[in-house]
């Protein structure tokens, strides 16, 4: 990401708070579905569209060199691909 990493002990850049509250949400939600293969299938077609809008932000942060808010959302399509990988599980 232009030279910022992202995600690593070694660097300033760490998901922000609302980030992880909102993915912890999210797990729970998966956790909440895993018996209704509908909500489930849903959620998962939520986290696809969710993951596309951070493709476009990560875009249009870096076309701003706003590299805090890229990174941010580079951190968040990472998450949203761990709880799509959680959801398949089910």
């Amino acid at each position: 990401l232009k030279g910022v990493h992202v995600n690593s002990d070694a660097y300033t850049i760490k998901p922000s708070q609302a980030l992880l509250v909102e993915m912890m949400e999210l797990r729970e939600q998966i956790s909440d579905s895993s018996e209704d293969g509908r909500k489930l299938l849903k959620l998962v077609s939520d986290i696809r569209k969710s993951a596309d809008e951070s493709v476009d932000a990560i875009a249009e942060a870096i076309a701003a060199n706003d590299l805090q808010h890229a990174a941010q959302c580079t951190i968040r399509l990472h998450y949203l691909g761990k709880a799509a990988e959680e959801a398949h599980m089910y």
